[in-house]
């Protein structure tokens, strides 16, 4: 069996509730799916309709807002291992120390004994795995990077050559975008300063010149991309060893926030629709967005930053109410649904 609701103005929306005729489960699990999907898009659009918007009113409640979704353990990823002089973490050693005593036939007698004061436990002995693999992992991407620069100057140099750098352009499509050497664009702003100061040490002319001409397009791609820039320099010092996940999620639902049901399904569907994932992504960025806005140079203006943090914790609302309906359709299901 499956519910049948139908509501009037008199007598309230759950008043009539009727048993109908039968039908297969999955249909009605289709219907409280989607039912629930339906409810919390609606919140998230009236929300969007009738909440006021000016940015300088969401900055005067933000204080009051963000005390109330501080947790801890956002940052658990975030390695905090010691290591030595050489970069790599301490292990643990063993000491060893001396039992004197006399011997039934009056001599002395020293035995040494190995203490090992910090067991090797079978997690420690994974965390220092980890830590080594890190290491190796870290060495690797510096190789790789030295890879990509010298690919990137060799780059430059032909535009040089064949009088292309005129053309600011193209040394930055050189640097990033589809035929880019780079990826992201953080790295390749960075490659750019880097040729900038390579290329002035130079005693040719045409190297010299070419140094001028990527200190010009390193300030038009700051101008055009600047908070996605400082989004990367951002989430490298919060969060490096997931760096590609957090700065993609930082710069599509904080940078290049628009609306709280756009911001809502994008955040609901990298989450996989786990509603505490959901909530869990939210923390995450909002603390992200606390860090950003003590830095010296924030992303965004602070004002504006501050609105869209207020808006996160709305999406968040959002969340919370849509796990709630779904969690009363299920009890309504199993309530008036069939009985195996």
């Amino acid at each position: 069996m499956s519910i049948g609701v139908s509501g009037s103005s008199e007598s309230g929306p759950f008043r009539d509730v009727s048993v109908q005729p039968k039908e297969k489960k999955g249909t009605l699990e289709a219907r409280t799916l989607a039912a629930s999907a339906h409810v919390s898009a609606n919140i998230a659009v009236v929300y969007q309709r009738t909440s006021p918007s000016p940015i300088t009113e969401a900055s005067k409640n933000i204080t009051s807002i963000a005390g109330t979704s501080g947790k801890k353990g956002i940052f658990k990823g975030i390695s905090t291992r010691r290591a030595d002089s050489t970069g790599r973490p301490k292990r643990a050693k063993s000491k060893k120390a001396k039992k004197s005593g006399k011997s039934k036939r009056g001599g002395s007698v020293e035995d040494s004994e190995d203490i090992d004061e910090a067991s090797q436990t079978p997690e420690t002995e994974e965390m220092e795995l980890t830590a080594i693999t890190e290491t190796g992992e870290s060495d690797k991407e510096e190789y790789e990077e030295e890879q990509r620069r010298e690919e990137f100057f060799a780059r430059l140099k032909e535009l040089a050559q064949s009088g292309e750098s005129s053309d600011l352009q193209n040394i930055i499509d050189a640097a990033w975008g589809a035929n880019g050497v780079y990826e992201d664009v953080t790295d390749a702003y960075d490659a750019i300063r880097a040729a900038q100061d390579h290329f002035a040490q130079s005693d040719e002319e045409l190297l010299k010149n070419l140094s001028n001409s990527t200190l010009a397009a390193g300030n038009i791609l700051n101008r055009e991309e600047g908070p996605n820039i400082r989004a990367g320099y951002l989430i490298r010092e919060v969060s490096p060893f997931a760096y590609g996940k957090e700065v993609k999620s930082y710069r599509d639902h904080v940078i290049a926030f628009t609306t709280v049901p756009e911001a809502f399904k994008s955040i609901f569907e990298e989450t996989n629709g786990n509603p505490r994932e959901f909530s869990k992504r939210i923390d995450t960025l909002t603390k992200y967005i606390q860090i950003d806005l003590k830095r010296q140079e924030s992303t965004l203006d602070p004002v504006h930053l501050k609105y869209n943090m207020s808006q996160l914790y709305i999406v968040q609302m959002c969340g919370q109410v849509e796990k709630e309906v779904s969690l009363l359709l299920r009890d309504m299901q199993n309530f008036y649904g069939p009985k195996e």
